[in-house]
């Protein structure tokens, strides 16, 4: 009799904890409906066909003429605004309050120089930008690519690597290294004007950077003083190139 009695506490015990785990897990893994709107950081104008992209799904959502969007998804998951030319943002609602709608405001920022008379960027330290260049190459985890299991079959392997879930992860990755090879060559130019080493107009960072047509690798792996006499020399190729030097 002691025994069942307690059996059954533990057991009430049990169903307590289940419940409770229930109804804060729940709201978790609930669908919800994502609304937004998109606006160009400096203009302030709406973005139109900007990406918001469903890693989890392999799903892309197209924001309208008016920079809206509007979608169903998990609490949980996170997603990526994309357009060419602008940062990429990566969010969430996984840490709000739960609720059935969120109606979210994002503005994008212009990720190139080009054709813009001042841009104010945050200086940084070759301390700073070398934490940053050591991080060359990073990209979140909701973006890696797809475990293939020693037990997969060759025909599962090969679908996974091919299916539009993966296509779209890869080209997500490809920009997020690419804006950041960028931006961490804007805090170098900076730094090299700030400091009067080379004097790059800022209208030309963008042109200068396809010109040098260093990759990541270069960047990551050698020394600050590798690094700009590198640059100081393209440098000098391309002004003579461009015309800026005659």
């Amino acid at each position: 009799m002691r025994v069942s009695f307690y059996l059954i506490l533990i057991m009430k015990k049990f169903l307590a904890i289940t419940i409770f785990a229930t109804a804060i897990l729940q709201p978790l893994f609930a669908q919800v409906t994502i609304s937004g709107r998109i606006i160009d950081a400096d203009s302030k104008r709406d973005l139109s066909s900007v990406s918001i992209i469903y890693p989890k799904n392999g799903v892309t959502y197209i924001s309208a003429h008016d920079g809206t969007f509007s979608f169903s998804a998990e609490k949980q998951d996170t997603f990526f605004l994309f357009l060419p030319g602008y940062q990429t943002i990566r969010f969430s609602v996984s840490d709000s309050i739960a609720k059935d709608r969120y109606a979210l405001f994002f503005t994008m920022e212009p990720l190139y120089a080009e054709s813009k008379p001042v841009i104010i960027r945050p200086k940084k330290g070759l301390d700073k930008i070398e934490e940053d260049r050591k991080k060359l190459g990073e990209t979140p985890r909701e973006l890696d690519p797809p475990k293939i299991e020693p037990f997969t079959s060759p025909i599962s392997a090969i679908y996974d690597l091919l299916s539009d879930d993966t296509r779209q992860k890869k080209k997500l990755r490809t920009q997020i290294i690419e804006d950041n090879r960028r931006k961490l060559f804007y805090s170098l130019f900076d730094f090299y004007r700030e400091n009067k080493v080379v004097d790059i107009p800022e209208e030309y960072y963008d042109n200068f950077i396809d010109f040098m047509n260093l990759p990541i690798e270069f960047l990551k792996y050698n020394t600050d003083y590798e690094i700009t006499k590198t640059v100081v020399e393209q440098y000098k190729r391309y002004a003579r190139f461009s015309g800026i030097q005659k």
